[in-house]
């Protein structure tokens, strides 16, 4: 997505700019607010996927929470979003903007993937807690919408891993593994699940 010198220089400038922030007295294991919000702002509705190579087309973002409790050293969301890791807002009523969005839309939904969540974790805790997660997947579930899903927060809930099985014929799960190292990974990936 990032190759060649630009991509390294764009990877480099979000690390520093999270050094520098670091410095000034942010904290990787500070507690983060989170807010609960009602109705959806701009920021997370349904929206066509940046594309490149490596997406296929037709790709639409669900981002029920603008925030990331994970906080990774080279989140490429941190160096657009400067507050990105001051405040976790959940958008409690994701699921149904989503279910309208579906039926709405249920002429074209083969024509469309949905990245959940392109922009944050969909296994955050904030969105775990509230049952936001399950929600939505089983939103999609209902409406038969195709998706997929990248997380390095480790094994889902019980609750989670059967709506995913369920779902099986729909969907395509993506479960990064963290760094051995884990010096490397709490300078890296703080708050995400260890090895």
């Amino acid at each position: 997505m990032f190759g060649g010198a630009a991509g390294k220089d764009y990877h480099e400038d979000t690390i520093i700019r999270r050094r520098e922030s670091f410095k000034r007295g942010a904290s990787m294991h500070r507690p983060l607010k989170i807010t609960h919000r009602s109705g959806i702002d701009q920021g997370a509705e349904i929206v066509q996927h940046a594309n490149s190579p490596t997406c296929p087309r037709g790709m639409l973002e669900i981002n029920p929470v603008f925030g990331c409790q994970f906080r990774c050293a080279y989140c490429g969301i941190y160096a657009l979003e400067r507050d990105y890791f001051d405040e976790v807002i959940v958008y409690d009523d994701y699921p149904a903007y989503l279910d309208d969005w579906l039926r709405t839309n249920r002429d074209t939904l083969r024509d469309h993937y949905f990245y959940f969540s392109a922009k944050t974790d969909c296994f955050q805790p904030a969105l775990l807690e509230t049952g936001l997660t399950l929600a939505i997947l089983e939103t999609l579930r209902k409406h038969d919408a195709r998706y997929f899903l990248v997380t390095k927060a480790g094994l889902p809930p019980r609750d989670i891993r059967d709506a995913m099985i369920e779902a099986k014929d729909i969907n395509q799960v993506i479960i990064s593994a963290t760094m051995p190292d884990e010096d490397l990974r709490q300078k890296l990936e703080p708050d995400a699940a260890p090895m």
